[in-house]
């Protein structure tokens, strides 16, 4: 008899660790669920802050770069990454997306960072609406285009400014450096997870 009372209990804990929805642990018959870790870009340091107070449970770590916390993910120091650009398939494969609005990127053929200041000496070319151009490159030289095509195929060489929207894999950044941050206006909050819902998580 005693036995069988054992064996009902193991199968009774062996049921709730299964009810484990989120990252979580069996102690006894208490189920403990955990705080998923959010690693977070310097750049993104005010979004990580404010998901992880529109969220209970969610911990926010800093980290040095988007490198940092694409690996951090891929290791599984941290369970979601929020960056400020769109990761490549080669930087982190098979884990799901989550952009948090929209925005707009600078685009050239190879990959290179200047500092804000230096924009105006920059030519760049869009296919934007001239307002939305003149805002984000205030003293900038801007050439515009009929579409987002042509504006990269003759201006890929100098400057291309895009919405993330139209951002691919095979593109290389402009990356404009605000002091030792890259300039927020043109990056893009995006989440990353290898194994949570990003839609069960609010933001604003």
């Amino acid at each position: 008899m005693i036995k069988r009372y054992l064996f009902i209990g193991l199968l009774i804990i062996s049921a709730a660790a299964i009810l484990v929805s989120l990252k979580g642990q069996v102690t006894g018959m208490v189920v403990q669920e955990e705080n998923l870790l959010l690693g977070y870009c310097p750049s993104m340091e005010s979004k990580a802050r404010e998901i992880s107070g529109l969220n209970q449970g969610i911990e926010i770590l800093p980290q040095e770069s988007t490198a940092d916390v694409l690996n951090s993910l891929k290791t599984g120091e941290i369970d979601l990454a929020l960056v400020g650009r769109i990761a490549k398939a080669s930087e982190l494969q098979d884990a799901t997306q989550r952009r948090i609005g929209s925005g707009y990127t600078l685009i050239r053929e190879k990959k290179m960072f200047i500092l804000k200041e230096e924009l105006e000496l920059m030519v760049v070319h869009t296919a934007l609406d001239s307002d939305i151009a003149e805002s984000l490159l205030p003293g900038s030289e801007i050439i515009y285009h009929g579409s987002v095509e042509e504006a990269i195929q003759r201006g890929i060489g100098q400057a291309v400014l895009i919405s993330w929207d139209n951002f691919r894999e095979e593109m290389e950044l402009l990356v404009v450096m605000d002091g030792k941050l890259k300039a927020k206006e043109f990056r893009i909050p995006v989440l990353y997870s290898l194994n949570y819902d990003l839609g069960q998580i609010t933001t604003r």
